[in-house]
């Protein structure tokens, strides 16, 4: 196979890549693993704080705890409330009172591969997966995702004309501080914001921190072919200082084993988010980079098999009587790059195509913009084909010629390699004068 067709092969190759690709993120969502050992439950009450609580390197000045006052977690023997229910245009997601996880989030415009009639779950926690966004205040007798919180009354759907709704959370801390937590769901979008509104009823200034971690199982929500190379499922951290960064499982049980290796991210940065991707779909803790808040990001491995990435922030120094209010908005759906460009910066990356980036890149920002003027991926593909072949046409034309001209003196050749088959250094300088003669570049 001469190199035309070798350009030509890997070309089309590339382009039924990013067809399938697309026609699988259209309608064959991964499905689901295995089934895989669920998250423990915490002890009510407990002290020190259950080991999914993540602990921040510097320790906040948030308020103690006060004799007497109800432990944040959910006492013993509670019964069982029911998750909230709310619903978008684009999904509906399920919110655990017991600490205001987001526990469920079902794609509506994406399917589950083994059954079509069903949505997509991006976010879920049943016997077979636990993937679930949480969120809390740090400090003894602060409201965590282990806190039983009380809804308030509101929609749970969104309505005819409005473009969000709200889901309003309150809990009180041990000295008496009361906490609100508000999600707020928009119409048209994946991005759940997520916000605590701390009132300091004492009579010295505090100083709380809030937490933001996306808890989930190790294992790939996709069958992963042994024909292809395997997608990455696991965290990632971006900041301007580190730029995107992959923190496989298997590194995170090493930080786990050694405390003293060394972190294979920046911990401490003004700017950047963090994620947990799969083959097809992004969960995505993105704070502002507006204000350069100062943040902390962690990995975590936790018990049952399960792994923790998220990001630390303040809530900021809150005055006696005076409310401070930290959020953070949560991205939970599928890898649109345009999208993911225009959430944060460089959460694009997340759609990673490896050492082929130089290529496939470009390729692909060709195929969307065909799709786009066609509406078929079908003919989209047809169409970049016949521009590829457009462009290398000069090219194709001069191989030709190339071609047709050896095949002439095929039968000279051959004669020169039986005259000289004993005498290789002159058979080589009677080809090139051959190839001078009739004017033939053998490159071509």
């Amino acid at each position: 196979m001469d190199t035309r067709r070798i350009i030509l092969f890997v070309i089309f190759s590339f382009s039924v890549l990013f067809l399938w690709q697309a026609w699988q993120q259209e309608h064959m969502p991964p499905p689901p693993p295995k089934p895989a050992a669920s998250a423990p439950a915490a002890a009510p009450g407990a002290a020190p704080p259950p080991r999914d609580v993540p602990v921040p390197s510097v320790a906040p000045a948030v308020p103690a705890a006060v004799p007497g006052t109800p432990p944040t977690s959910a006492p013993a023997g509670a019964p069982a409330v029911p998750p909230i229910t709310i619903r978008t245009d684009l999904y509906t997601a399920e919110v655990d009172p017991v600490g205001g996880v987001i526990s469920l989030v079902s794609l509506a415009r994406h399917r589950d591969a083994t059954d079509t009639t069903k949505p997509y779950l991006a976010l879920q926690r049943t016997a077979e997966r636990t993937f679930v966004a949480q969120a809390g205040l740090l400090g003894e007798g602060m409201p965590n995702h282990r806190t039983q919180w009380t809804p308030q009354p509101g929609p749970r759907e969104l309505a005819a004309g409005a473009d969000r709704v709200e889901l309003r959370l309150t809990a009180t801390a041990a000295n008496g501080d009361p906490v609100v937590k508000v999600l707020t769901f928009h119409r048209g979008s994946y991005l759940i914001d997520v916000a605590f509104d701390v009132t300091n009823k004492g009579a010295a200034p505090v100083a709380p921190y809030a937490y933001f971690q996306l808890t989930r199982d190790s294992k790939s929500a996709v069958v992963q072919s042994s024909m292809a190379p395997a997608s990455y499922v696991g965290p990632v951290v971006y900041n301007d200082k580190d730029n995107f960064k992959k923190v496989e499982f298997g590194e995170i049980d090493k930080l786990a084993a050694d405390a003293s290796r060394k972190s294979p991210f920046q911990k401490s940065a003004d700017n950047g988010w963090v994620a947990m991707i799969e083959h097809y779909f992004v969960a995505a803790w993105v704070p502002s980079d507006e204000k350069r808040t100062p943040r902390e990001f962690f990995v975590r491995r936790l018990d049952g098999g399960l792994y923790a990435a998220g990001v630390i922030v303040p809530v900021g120094t809150i005055a006696p009587g005076a409310t401070g209010e930290v959020r953070v908005p949560l991205y939970v759906g599928p890898q649109d790059q345009d999208v993911l460009a225009q959430t944060a910066k460089g959460l694009d990356l997340v759609v990673d195509y490896g050492i082929f980036t130089v290529l496939a890149a470009p390729l692909f920002w060709l195929l969307k913009w065909l799709h786009g003027l066609i509406g078929n991926w079908g003919w989209a593909i047809v169409v970049m084909t016949i521009m590829i072949k457009a462009v290398f046409y000069p090219l194709n034309a001069a191989a030709a010629r190339s071609m047709g001209k050896m095949k002439i003196i095929a039968p000279k050749m051959k004669a020169l390699q039986e005259q000289y088959a004993n005498d290789k250094q002159q058979l080589q300088i009677k080809m090139m004068e051959m190839y001078k003669t009739e004017k033939i570049n053998p490159l071509g």
